[in-house]
């Protein structure tokens, strides 16, 4: 799949954003003459590709599995095993506008919030819980149960936990 790394990510130290973005750009030149084919999850991604490969380039929808993804499915007894009581939950790391998380935790203070796939923990809060390498099915109740999907995004072109998050009827 081809990727945008956008020159407006705001990473933590400049230096490094620089680098990140050099790197990623050598790597993605390489890996673009090398393709035999390549899937863009969405028209402005399509659109970005250099003129040179548009020939290899094809428009794949991103999407979600609704017979999965469906609360009738879920088994919301035990979700708040796991979770605590009510929460709000916010599940992945990729793209995760972290500041925004954090201060959005830090405003609500009384509310429960359980982080699916967060390695890097924000700062210490007694109201986050956070889980790891969970099931497909348990992250399906834990959707089940949330009271809403917060997903503080830097960039995205989709994301699946906001599909999901709608599949299984949540508001975002």
């Amino acid at each position: 799949t081809f990727h945008v790394l956008p020159g407006v990510v705001k990473y933590e130290k400049p230096k490094h954003r620089i680098f990140l973005f050099l790197k990623y750009r050598i790597l993605q030149r390489k890996a673009l003459r090398n393709a035999a084919s390549i899937a863009c999850v969405s028209t402005n991604l399509l659109s970005a590709i250099p003129r040179r490969y548009q020939d290899k380039a094809r428009f794949i929808p991103h999407g979600v599995d609704t017979t999965f993804w469906d609360p009738a499915l879920a088994s919301p007894a035990e979700a708040p095993a796991k979770a605590g009581r009510e929460y709000i939950l916010c599940v992945g790391a990729h793209g995760l506008d972290r500041m925004l998380l954090t201060e959005f935790v830090r405003a609500n203070p009384t509310r429960q919030f359980v982080i699916v796939g967060l390695r890097q923990q924000l700062e210490p809060f007694p109201n986050i819980r956070y889980l790891y390498n969970i099931s497909d099915e348990a992250l399906r109740d834990l959707y089940a149960c949330a009271a809403l999907l917060i997903r503080p995004l830097q960039f995205a072109t989709a994301n699946n936990s906001v599909l999901e998050a709608l599949s299984m009827g949540k508001t975002i």
